[in-house]
């Protein structure tokens, strides 16, 4: 293994130190939303799970609830979900009178007024720590670990279902889990089990309850999905931040032979595309970039039942659910005073849509009616799913491949359509875990990663998982670990830069001021996984779990002088993507710098702009070109001062002074 020098390292702690307070804020201010919330994070799809047991974004705000492909910024596919019932209405009554004009109750309320009981996430291993250039990255782990949980991850929540002020409530209490895979088979998609339990607690206080009455009710599932948001932003159809992709997702649905489940001959998949908008000059079906001409939004995102109680007190599979579908706007949900469900839900109609609606569309499923006496319940058991017929970079490749006249927009958009068959793959594998009481061949846990930055290398170490025993045979098949390593952001695409047994790699295949981001990953010989989709596959542990959030940069030691200082590149061309850093469009660095100095930036006319103190010691300085009066340096030339020089021993060195040029 390869030992950094400890001078190096020492040079290197004001910034770890700074680093580590800055992460301990945002680690208090994330704890704070935290209780509330959780993430499925370990498979291609990751998803937010709300303790109220919805969630609705603010379109201006970058959320990710449910993004796939995963571990690619604001690839989100989801803006709204929620649970539902509707009664007779005129069943209920509460110490506030009847019901009024409907039966409707949803799983939230705009006001939330859910009365959440609790929520927690359960791992299968506990989830592996991150250190980059000695700082934490990970999070406290505040969760639990349960070695014989069936899936990689697990998210249980329970809340009262609630209704409109001034209605009665349903007195239904929700429990809902879902699993999660790390499989690769299996990590596109997460189950659901949705327990509907008449408590007949009050929606708005959980200590108060109706009156002894029985319920009749249909139960449905809704999702609003967006494809993608992404493709949505790139577009800027709305000019700001986080826009909606409304006005051309198509939601529709489709039946598909079921391969894998017992009970069901077909899947019923409610689901969503990004189709051609009419705002768009020009055919934009996968929202093509208007430059490049990469499919930002090849998604497609759907959900279909797996299971649903016969009754209350019939537990096996009633494959006549879902008893109606349809596809309503968000404005109908919400401002209708629920018309769209007292209109559509029993039914028993599968309706068509095959249309865009111009704001935001949400597949729903509902049930048959069930009958509930006090504490009798009722589960439905779904998967929500996500898939594409190209990777990212296929959907870049191709999408050059159409902007340059080689490919049609009919032969564009049935590449795209592909997804469809994908998907309906995507929810069959589902019911084959479904089918094995939610257990799935699974790989050795993700270890532990230190990744130290050096001069002119970068080292990775990481704890040894092969003495882990398969978590459902107890046999040993371990096999060895894999590096996989990112250029210049950490949304790309990865290289496999090391594969072996060894605890440690020193990657000196680096160029100093550039930003590396790196996983590691342990497989297994696929001996255990005898009856999997694949027998004798071996599987690979999570490509996301210790994958670091923050860089690794290579660099020189200090020089003894302050008199060669340079800038690179220089000059500095906004436009000159080959020599400028890659990821980092807007980035210059100081190189040759003394272990200590202050470097102060100036226009050519003398007016300070920049003053930027060097404390690490390496010989290394980065600049994002942002003034201290926040603001982006225009096309000039500008001059750069060093002064306060020092070796790391804290002897004086002259000061000194250069130029460099920057383009826009």
């Amino acid at each position: 293994m390869r030992r950094i020098l400890t001078m190096i390292v020492n040079f290197r702690c004001f910034r770890r130190q700074f680093l580590a307070s800055v992460i301990i804020s945002l680690l208090f201010l994330s704890s704070i939303a935290y209780s509330q919330l959780r993430h499925h994070t370990s498979g291609e799809v990751d998803l937010q799970i709300f303790g109220g047991g919805y969630f609705s974004y603010e379109w201006n705000i970058p959320n990710q609830t449910f993004r796939y492909p995963n571990g690619w910024h604001l690839r989100d596919n989801q803006a709204f979900y929620s649970v539902w019932a509707m009664t007779d209405y005129d069943i209920i009554l509460d110490d506030q009178g009847s019901l009024g004009t409907n039966g409707i109750w949803p799983g939230h309320t705009q006001e939330n007024n859910n009365k959440n009981l609790f929520i927690r996430k359960v791992y299968r291993y506990k989830p592996p720590s991150v250190i980059v250039d000695g700082v934490l990255l990970t999070p406290y782990f505040e969760d639990e670990v349960d070695p014989d949980l069936p899936s990689d991850q697990m998210i249980e929540i329970e809340y009262v279902m609630n209704g409109e002020v001034g209605q009665g409530y349903p007195g239904l209490a929700i429990n809902q889990k879902s699993y999660s895979y790390v499989n690769e088979n299996h990590s596109q998609y997460v189950i659901y089990d949705v327990n509907y339990k008449y408590t007949q607690q009050s929606g708005l206080d959980p200590t108060q309850y109706m009156p002894d009455n029985p319920l009749d009710a249909w139960l449905g599932i809704l999702h609003g999905f967006q494809p993608c948001k992404w493709g949505a932003m790139n577009l800027n159809m709305y000019g700001y931040f986080g826009g909606w992709d409304e006005q051309d997702d198509i939601a529709t649905h489709m039946i598909v032979p079921s391969q894998h489940s017992s009970t069901r001959n077909e899947l019923v998949i409610s689901y969503a595309y990004d189709g051609d908008s009419p705002a768009y000059n020009g055919d934009d079906m996968g929202d093509p970039h208007p430059n490049t001409g990469e499919f930002l939004s090849p998604q497609y995102v759907g959900f279909a039942f797996l299971h649903t109680d016969q009754s209350a007190t019939d537990t096996s599979d009633d494959p006549t659910n879902p008893y109606t579908i349809g596809v309503n706007q968000m404005d109908e949900l919400w401002y209708d005073d629920n018309e769209w469900a007292i209109t559509y839900f029993n039914t028993g109609i599968y309706y068509e849509n095959n249309e865009i609606l111009p704001y935001l569309p949400c597949n729903w499923q509902a049930t048959k009616q069930y009958h509930f006496e006090k504490d009798d319940d009722v589960h439905i058991i779904y998967a929500l799913g996500a898939a594409s017929a190209l990777t990212i970079e296929e959907a870049k490749a191709q999408g050059a491949e159409w902007k340059a006249g080689n490919m049609s927009d009919a032969e564009k958009n049935a590449l795209l359509a592909q997804g469809a068959d994908s998907l309906a793959s995507v929810l069959d594998k589902a019911a084959w875990a479904y089918e094995r009481d939610l257990r799935v061949p699974a790989p050795p846990p993700s270890p532990d990663i230190e990744v130290t930055s050096g001069p002119d290398e970068i080292l990775i170490e990481w704890s040894d998982v092969s003495d882990v025993p398969d978590p459902l045979t107890g046999a040993m098949d371990f096999a060895g670990y894999r590096v996989y390593r990112a250029i210049g952001q950490r949304d790309t695409s990865y290289t496999m830069v090391y594969e072996g047994t060894d605890l440690s790699f020193v990657d000196e295949n680096v160029t100093r001021g550039v930003a590396f981001y790196y996983y590691v990953t342990a497989f297994d010989d696929g001996s255990q996984n005898t009856d999997g989709l694949n027998p004798g596959q071996s599987l690979e542990s999570s490509h996301f779990l210790n994958r670091m959030s923050t860089s690794a940069v290579a660099f020189k030691p200090g020089a003894t002088t302050a008199n060669k200082v340079l800038v690179v590149p220089n000059p500095y061309d906004k436009s000159g993507q080959a020599v400028n850093f890659p990821g980092e469009p807007n980035k210059i660095l100081f190189v040759n710098l003394p272990p200590i100095c202050t470097i102060r930036i100036y226009t050519v006319n003398g007016k300070l702009i920049k003053v930027i103190e060097h404390t690490s010691g390496s010989g290394d300085e980065s600049w994002d070109l942002i003034t201290a009066f926040n603001q982006f340096v225009a096309s000039g030339v500008y001059i750069f001062r060093i002064d306060d020089a020092k070796t790391w021993g804290a002897k004086p060195l002259e000061s000194s002074h250069g130029k460099f040029i920057v383009i826009r």
